[in-house]
């Protein structure tokens, strides 16, 4: 009984992960204009360089 529930812990702590890494993908791939609406502050930030 005890190994099922940590199981279920690490499937739900895994769950709760990608959940939080789909959301920050979400984000980071969205135009800055898109994303003023619902976050005002993204206008202020600097465009990141890459490269």
């Amino acid at each position: 009984m005890r190994s099922e529930m940590y199981v279920l812990l690490w499937v739900l702590q895994g769950l709760l992960a990608a959940m939080f890494a789909m959301a920050g993908v979400m984000k980071a791939t969205q135009p800055i204009d898109k994303l003023a609406g619902t976050l005002p502050y993204a206008r202020t930030w600097r465009r990141a360089r890459f490269g």
